[in-house]
């Protein structure tokens, strides 16, 4: 019934508009103007590729600018575990403009792109690969701005991250118990 009504995964305020941005597994990004109604689709798409599997999201709220994931090209959230089963890597880290409503990709090939977090300083955005147990840190400013990293290797599947008040990061994990 998802398919249908969708599956919205990350939602988030632009505190300077009030207009609250939602990604939807099935929809993709979405916007809900400061009066309320209905959502408004604002991108389906990237590069001609439909968005599959929309899924967090954050916003520069100096700029408007979100960062958001779309988890597979491939793979539908219904479909998740087999996503994960096989190792899809076919995830993407975007960045949607909405004074001149481009979508653009920032980085391809990403293992289950997940979370997404902006730096405290706006220097550089996390990205959780969940199926590659690790956070990727893609650069939006100084020297290594368009370059990308990994912020940290870690024991187990990270799923949300999100910035405190302090500008520390925390994490979400996916625990998988044994079912004997």
């Amino acid at each position: 019934m998802e398919q249908v009504c969708g599956r919205p995964l990350g939602l988030k305020f632009n505190e300077a508009t009030c207009d609250l941005y939602i990604a939807d597994a099935y929809f993709g990004l979405l916007v809900v103007g400061q009066n309320g109604g209905v959502a408004k689709q604002v991108a389906i798409s990237a590069e001609g590729v439909p968005f599959r599997f929309t899924n967090a999201l954050d916003i520069d709220q100096n700029t408007g600018v979100v960062y958001f994931t779309d988890t597979s090209t491939i793979f539908q959230r219904w479909a998740y575990a087999i996503a994960m089963q096989i190792g899809d890597k076919t995830g993407r880290l975007l960045k949607y403009d909405p004074r001149t409503k481009e979508v653009t990709v920032l980085l391809r090939g990403l293992s289950f792109s997940n979370g997404v977090a902006l730096s405290e300083d706006k220097d550089f955005v996390l990205v959780t690969e969940t199926t590659a147990a690790k956070v990727t840190r893609y650069w939006l400013l100084g020297q290594k701005s368009q370059l990308s990293d990994t912020f940290t290797q870690l024991v187990g599947c990270p799923d949300n991250i999100q910035r405190n008040i302090h500008g520390n990061f925390g994490l979400h994990k996916i625990i998988v118990e044994d079912q004997k």
